[in-house]
């Protein structure tokens, strides 16, 4: 039993070290946000188009990463740079 133990323990360690490491999983992290606030913008226009089931799961998952690419790159991440700027400006005086 103890045997056992130390590989589960041993396996889990490792891949926790591998899931760590996928850069997809890093940027999906990164878009998480901006991904749940695309949905309220692609849910409208999913359900103009009639499709099956399968193709709407699959396009609703193309288009709100799409948007969610668009606001985190030219909202999410501009408005950091900037407020962090500004936070460091006010700590220096």
């Amino acid at each position: 039993e103890t045997e056992e133990k130390f590989v589960y323990r041993l396996f889990i360690k490792h891949a926790f070290t591998v899931i760590g490491k996928l850069r997809i999983l890093a940027f999906f992290s990164n878009i998480s946000y901006c991904f749940f606030l695309a949905q309220y913008f692609v849910w409208p226009i999913i359900g103009l188009i009639e499709t099956n089931n399968i193709m709407c799961i699959f396009s609703t998952f193309i288009l709100c990463t799409i948007i969610a690419c668009i606001f985190y790159y030219c909202i999410e991440l501009p408005g950091k740079k900037y407020f962090i700027k500004k936070l460091k400006a006010k700590e220096l005086k």
